[in-house]
């Protein structure tokens, strides 16, 4: 059996670490078992989340939704993606027309494969991540953006992940591709496992022998994995 699981919403809340008693369980849990991460976020910003001892101790990371691959603290593979000048003015000029009042900087930020674009900026502090969120849920930004991107550069893909943010990467490069690599049977954590989530392709590759779980955050799946997966 292969555990995958999302990193941001799944094993710890939005660009949050994990919990002490989660992280404690979570090792002495991946003993023995084959488990994977794939993540929107890059290596640094995994490990600043869940720790080192988490991340190299998985068979492998897959890291900007598996454009970053590394496998026990070794990088083995990387995308190279160079953002187009049209897509990055179309994305400052989608930053410059958002009604969202704040801005903290940080809007358009560059990784292995992909590009991350938040209307706030990354740089924004807690409580405006919680406050965007739900503004977007109101407003339907993220969803508005990205349908427009996708109509207007056919040949990349965007999609919502994490709570401010969107995803950037060449059509097909997103989390479905790491599916082969890691093989079936598979059980899949994620929370954008919507249509318009960066989980949503992976989970559209699963098999009849595969399972996913659409969690709500890190209680649902330290809740779910002790109740069907610790024996």
């Amino acid at each position: 059996m292969n555990y995958v699981f999302d990193v941001d919403g799944t094993l710890t809340y939005a660009r949050k670490e994990m919990t002490p008693d989660f992280k404690s369980w979570f090792i002495k849990w991946m003993d023995g078992k084959n488990v994977y991460l794939v993540t929107g976020s890059d290596r640094p910003k995994t490990i600043e989340q869940i720790g080192n001892e988490i991340v190299d101790k998985c068979n492998m990371s897959f890291q900007c939704c598996g454009n970053d691959v590394w496998r026990h603290g070794m990088s083995i593979a990387q995308t190279n993606f160079t953002v187009p000048d049209d897509m990055e003015g179309w994305l400052q000029n989608e930053l410059q027309n958002s009604t969202y009042p704040n801005r903290w900087g940080n809007h358009i930020e560059k990784r292995v494969g992909l590009i991350n674009f938040c209307v706030p900026g990354r740089n924004l502090p807690e409580e405006a991540r919680d406050h965007y969120f739900h503004w977007d849920k109101a407003m339907n930004e993220r969803l508005d953006i990205s349908k427009r991107f996708n109509e207007k550069f056919p040949g990349f893909e965007a999609s919502i992940g994490g709570n401010t943010s969107l995803d950037i990467f060449m059509a097909g490069r997103n989390k479905a591709q790491v599916y082969n690599t890691i093989g079936t049977p598979m059980v899949f954590f994620g929370d954008r496992c919507e249509t318009t989530g960066n989980d949503f392709p992976l989970v559209q590759m699963l098999k009849p022998t595969d399972t996913f779980y659409h969690v709500t955050g890190p209680d649902e799946t330290f809740t779910l994995l002790k109740e069907k997966y610790s024996g």
